[in-house]
C-alpha cells in the first residue's frame, strides 16, 4: 500500500537561486520547497506526497484553496513534490522513520473522477473489482528510490505512461469480464465506451480462459483526449495469469497480445526501450530524461513519463511500497504535471 503520510528524514538542502524565504529539501527521493532554516539535515519530518487529500482541519487550512489536495508545483523555478510538515504536527506517540501516518493525520488518496465521462450509471450491473486481480498502480520512483540501486544489471523494458482510463479484461470458468479502475461491469450496455471499444477487438472470442489483459482506454472525452485521438483506442500494458496467480514478463504479454488483438504489437503501449536500463541511473537522472520526451502518439504533446519494469517478473517483498510486490515503478514528467494537473 502507498504510504500518503509517512515519516520520513531530510537527506539533504539546498538553496533556490533568487530566493530568500525558502529552499529545497530533498525527503527519500522527493525535491519539495520548504521554509528557509525550518529543517536541518539529518530532521524527522511528516511527508505527504502529491495525489493526497489533506483533511480540512485548521493546521491545513492553508490547503482550502487548491481543495486540500498536495500536487506538483513550481515556486521560483523550482519544481516542489509534496509537502514537509514538522513532527510536531502528529499526536504525542513514538514514531519512527517510514511509519505511515496517513491515518493518523486523516490523508486520503486523490483519484480523478471517472464516473462522469462513461456515465456508468447505464452500464448495467456493476460489482466490485474482482479481488483475484491485482488494481493497475504504480509507485513513483521517488518513493522508492532504492529500487534503482538494486535492480542495476537487471533487464528491464521502459514504456509510455498513457493518460487514460485503466480498463480490465479477463475470462473466468467461460465467462468474459470487463472493468474499468475500480468496478467489474458485468454487463454489454451500447453506450458504455469499455465495452464497445473491446468489443471492437473481438477480444470476448478471442481471450483465453484464465488469462487478463490491462490497459489504457484513450479517446475522446477520456481525461481531455490530451493525444487529439479521433477514436476510442486501448493500448495493453500488462498481462496477468489467472490460474498462476502472477503477472506475465514482457515476452509473454507481446505473444498473448500478438494472439488476441487484431492489431498485434500496435495493442501494446509504446516500448521505448529495453535492456540494462537502470545501469549507472538514480533518481535524478531518471526524472531529467523524462522532462524533455514528448509522446509517440501525439509529438504536440509532453509524455506524461515512463514505467520501468523488469523484463521477467519479480516479486520483492523487501521494497515496502512496491505496488503488488511488483518491481515496476514510473516516472513522471514533472512538466506534464504543471500543464495538465490542474
Amino acid at each position: 500500500m502507498r504510504d500518503l503520510a509517512s515519516i520520513q528524514v531530510v537527506r539533504g538542502l539546498r538553496p533556490i537561486p533568487n530566493a530568500d524565504s525558502i529552499e529545497c529539501a530533498t525527503v527519500l527521493g522527493w525535491h519539495v520547497v520548504v521554509k528557509k532554516n525550518e529543517f536541518a539535515v539529518g530532521d524527522r519530518v511528516v511527508y505527504v506526497e502529491i495525489d493526497s487529500i489533506l483533511p480540512e482541519k485548521p493546521e491545513f487550512e492553508f490547503m482550502r484553496a487548491r481543495g486540500f489536495r498536495v500536487k506538483t508545483i513550481k515556486l521560483r523555478g523550482q519544481i516542489s513534490q509534496g509537502i514537509c510538515f514538522p513532527m510536531d504536527i502528529l499526536p504525542e506517540g513514538e514514531y519512527v522513520e517510514g511509519d505511515d501516518v496517513s491515518e493518523v493525520l486523516g490523508v486520503t488518496k486523490w483519484e480523478p473522477k471517472e464516473v462522469d465521462a462513461f456515465g456508468h450509471s447505464k452500464c448495467g450491473r456493476i460489482k466490485t473489482f474482482p479481488a483475484f486481480i491485482p488494481k493497475t498502480d504504480e509507485t513513483r520512483v521517488q518513493s522508492i528510490p532504492e529500487v534503482v540501486e538494486k535492480y542495476q544489471g537487471v533487464e528491464f523494458y521502459a514504456t509510455e505512461k498513457l493518460d487514460g482510463s485503466s480498463l480490465t479484461v479477463f475470462k473466468k470458468d467461460g465467462v468474459f469480464h470487463v472493468c474499468s479502475r475500480n468496478m467489474m461491469l458485468e454487463e454489454y450496455v451500447v453506450g458504455n465506451r469499455y465495452w464497445e471499444a473491446v468489443r471492437a477487438l473481438g477480444l470476448e472470442e478471442r481471450l483465453p480462459e484464465g488469462k487478463a489483459l490491462q490497459g489504457e482506454l484513450l479517446g475522446p472525452g477520456v481525461q481531455g483526449n490530451k493525444y487529439k485521438l479521433n477514436d476510442y483506442v486501448i493500448r495493453w500494458f500488462s498481462a496477468f495469469d489467472l490460474v498462476e496467480g502472477k503477472y506475465m514478463g514482457v515476452d509473454d504479454l507481446l505473444d498473448l497480445v500478438d494472439r488476441v488483438d487484431p492489431r498485434g504489437a500496435n495493442g501494446v503501449v509504446p516500448i521505448i526501450g529495453r535492456g540494462d536500463l537502470l545501469q549507472g541511473q538514480n533518481v535524478d537522472s531518471l526524472v531529467s530524461y523524462v522532462q524533455g520526451l514528448k509522446s509517440t502518439l501525439n509529438e504536440g504533446t509532453p509524455m506524461e513519463g515512463l514505467v520501468f519494469r523488469a523484463a521477467t517478473e519479480i516479486e520483492d517483498f523487501y521494497i515496502g511500497q512496491l505496488a503488488n510486490n511488483r518491481v515496476s515503478f514510473k516516472v513522471i514528467n514533472p512538466e506534464f504535471l504543471l500543464k495538465y494537473d490542474a
